[in-house]
């Protein structure tokens, strides 16, 4: 009974926090859905520096799980753009560019 009530607490917490489904589902190696759920976290979210963060997490993604490196390179610089004063998007695309040489 327990185990049912939690199950279902989870789910719905789940459905409320995409981002956080989105982390399980990159631990589980389904990188396609997590960056889904990344993408609905942002449609979601307000602040501008947590969707920064969600962009980040997604180009991490896209660049060293997927091989995306313009897609990646794409979604690192809306990071930048929406979390100012933040290098580490700088950093995966320097990242980029030098593992393409």
């Amino acid at each position: 009974m327990a185990a049912t009530i939690n199950a279902e607490r989870r789910e719905e917490f789940l459905k409320n926090n995409p981002a956080v489904w989105a982390n399980d589902l990159y631990k589980e190696e389904k990188f396609e859905e997590a960056i889904a759920k990344y993408e609905e976290a942002i449609e979601m979210e307000e602040d501008d520096e947590k969707k920064g963060e969600y962009y980040f997490s997604i180009a991490s993604i896209q660049f060293r799980k997927l091989g995306k490196n313009s897609t990646a390179r794409a979604s690192a610089n809306k990071a930048a753009e929406l979390k100012t004063n933040w290098g580490r998007p700088y950093l995966l695309i320097g990242d980029m560019y030098a593992s393409s040489t």
